[in-house]
């Protein structure tokens, strides 16, 4: 009875043995290692189409430059020999005249200027406040803006000077009588006023053409 029990014992294990020994130790080929992958997913192993490359259109935006639509106005006035005319610019972002610097000397009032259209119009604004307006030109009307300019008093004493004057020169000047001298490239322009104090007293000054 042992001896049945125990060939039937070595009968089993021995048929049992083929298939652990074919189970553990035979490798899997590559064809069914990927056949087992698709047992668990179907897409595996199949070779996926790329993606298609973005295309990217740029179009390029060609900067458009706008010409500046500029009207420009020359004083129609004759300019002072030796000054550049200032011009007006509309939409230009010309640079606007800068006010008239008006002087106290502790003595007199005064102011020069007058060579563009926007100093004219500040003269024609504050002229009211002076008592006597001159104006220095040429012969042929030409404007001057580089004289020396002074008043002297009844006595002969210095009332005030100016380098540069023209072509208006505004004074304020108590009633009396003046001298005016006026010098433009070596020529000398003299001329007697009287001041009332009732309205202004104008004078005008005028130089050769050799002058300029």
């Amino acid at each position: 009875m042992r001896t049945l029990l125990m060939i039937t014992t070595v009968l089993l294990a021995a048929g049992s043995l083929p298939a652990f020994a074919q189970s553990s130790d035979k490798p899997m080929t590559m064809d069914e290692q990927l056949q087992r992958l698709r047992q668990k997913d179907p897409s595996a192993g199949v070779a996926s189409a790329p993606a298609p490359t973005a295309q990217i259109t740029t179009q390029s935006n060609q900067a458009q430059t706008q010409a500046l639509s500029i009207t420009t106005h020359v004083n129609a006035a004759p300019q002072p020999a030796g000054y550049q005319s200032m011009i007006e610019s509309e939409g230009g972002d010309a640079i606007p005249a800068m006010p008239l610097e008006v002087i106290n000397n502790g003595t007199v009032t005064y102011v020069t200027g007058g060579v563009s259209s926007e100093e004219a119009d500040m003269l024609k604004v504050r002229a009211s406040e002076f008592s006597l307006h001159v104006l220095l030109s040429g012969t042929g009307g030409e404007f001057v803006g580089d004289a020396h300019f002074r008043v002297l008093d009844s006595n002969g004493a210095e009332m005030m000077r100016i380098s540069g004057a023209g072509p208006y020169v505004y004074v304020q000047l108590p009633a009396g009588k003046y001298t005016l001298e006026s010098f433009l490239n070596g020529t000398e322009k003299k001329s007697t006023v009287s001041v009332t104090g009732k309205g202004a007293t104008k004078a005008h000054i005028v130089f050769p053409s050799a002058a300029f």
